[in-house]
């Protein structure tokens, strides 16, 4: 009676330091899933963060007829810091086709053809604004060629992606297709312009 109540006793006390055991081993090993998650979370917060890049903010000149693009620098402190400003805003002036030799203007400026972005969204019209309005300039520039005015044109944006959101450079080249497809009668009312204002 003695041996099976010792039995059972030691029976009890194998059973609760088994359970005890396997307790202990699930909230360590619960405890190293989550430790784990926890800095490999970190981990790829921290190289997300590191491979951040500071691209300069675009400043909003849409209600301008400039053809300057603005943009205020950005950089990144250290390796995991975070993105500031880099000084005070920038420009950049648009290319436009010159004036043939001899060729003055007796009526209205060609300046004032500037009227914007027509299309490519509300982002596209602001980013591209200054783009734009060299774009409509060279329109009205006497004996332009489209080609020459198309090919400025793209050469302005990639200036600007260069400062702009990351995926303006293919936006760029997308504005510069549909122009080039569409904008035949824009072409020929500037050049209408240019002949009744420049002699």
């Amino acid at each position: 009676m003695n041996k099976s109540t010792f039995s059972l006793k030691n029976f009890s006390a194998t059973t609760a330091l088994s359970a005890l055991a396997f307790i202990g081993t699930t909230a360590l090993s619960t405890t190293s899933v989550v430790t784990t998650a926890t800095v490999l979370s970190m981990a790829h917060s921290s190289m997300a963060q590191a491979a951040l890049i500071c691209r300069d903010q675009p400043i909003n000149t849409r209600g301008s007829k400039s053809r300057f693009f603005k943009y205020q620098p950005m950089k990144k402190s250290g390796v995991f810091g975070k993105c500031k400003k880099a000084g005070g805003v920038k420009t950049i002036k648009m290319l436009i086709p010159s004036l043939p030799r001899g060729v003055k203007r007796v009526g209205a400026s060609r300046m004032g053809r500037a009227d914007g972005c027509s299309g490519g969204g509300t982002r596209g019209r602001i980013l591209f604004h200054a783009a734009c309005n060299a774009h409509d300039i060279c329109y009205a520039t006497l004996g332009a060629s489209k080609f020459k005015c198309e090919d400025m044109f793209l050469q302005n944006m990639l200036k600007i992606s260069k400062h702009g959101p990351v995926g303006s450079r293919v936006k760029a080249l997308a504005f510069t297709t549909a122009t080039g497809i569409a904008a035949h009668s824009s072409y020929n009312n500037g050049q209408k312009f240019a002949k009744r204002n420049y002699k």
